[in-house]
């Protein structure tokens, strides 16, 4: 058992900030909507599947995933990965939310799954942002894995 800690207690003045206060309309905040940071396990031991005793510790590397560089993604596209290669996922989400595409890229996971209508608007995203000459199925299918990473 830890051994007890004395912790000593006092009193402080509190500065006077009322100009400080009046600066902000608390309605606003209210407005703000709240994103809770996701993680992602990016390694355990004992690994995923290895028999363990009911009780063994688990050891999780987690990051969050806003963070996690592009560059360190695997089965990215080409010119999305040299667009991104210093980037982490944070800035293609920002990117991404910014556009149409991001209602389309959010509700089907394949190129081939989309509609002549949402083809054309993807197509029109991904020829302004990754050139007229890019593979847009592979970029879709690159931002797709990326946003649902």
């Amino acid at each position: 058992m830890p051994a007890a800690r004395n912790v000593m207690m006092a009193a402080m003045a509190v500065k006077e900030n009322t100009a400080f206060v009046g600066a902000f309309n608390p309605t606003k905040f209210e407005e703000i909507e709240r994103e809770v940071a996701k993680a992602v396990v990016i390694s355990q031991e004992p690994a995923a599947g290895e028999m363990a005793w009911p009780g063994t510790k688990i050891n999780l590397r987690m990051i969050l995933r806003s963070s996690i560089p592009v560059g360190t993604i695997t089965g990215i596209d080409a010119t999305v990965s040299q667009k991104y290669e210093k980037a982490n996922l944070g800035v293609v989400e920002a990117e991404i939310g910014k556009s149409e595409a991001k209602t389309i890229i959010d509700a089907k996971e394949k190129y081939q799954q989309l509609t002549p209508v949402e083809k054309e608007k993807v197509d029109q995203y991904i020829a302004t942002q990754y050139g007229a000459a890019a593979n847009k199925e592979t970029v879709y299918n690159s931002l797709s894995l990326l946003m649902r990473i």
